[in-house]
């Protein structure tokens, strides 16, 4: 699915996309949908909510993401 590297500390999550390009139209169609990405690196991605995060939100954001990623493929 174009993934690679995952990697977590605590809520910090971050994930490689397979190019600059697709890690690019990943960040801006999340950012579209209303949810802020760090990308970093050649094709990093980094997803970092703030420490007041609730349930809810963490299942919005992963069904964004999950959706986002979906798009993309």
């Amino acid at each position: 699915n174009g993934v690679e590297n995952i990697r977590s500390k605590g809520l910090l999550i971050a994930f490689d996309l397979e190019s600059k390009l697709k890690r690019d139209r990943f960040s801006v169609s999340l950012h579209r949908e209303g949810m802020l990405c760090n990308p970093t690196g050649d094709k990093s991605i980094r997803l970092r909510p703030n420490l007041a995060v609730t349930e809810e939100e963490c299942e919005k954001a992963l069904k964004l993401v999950a959706l986002t990623m979906s798009n993309l493929i």
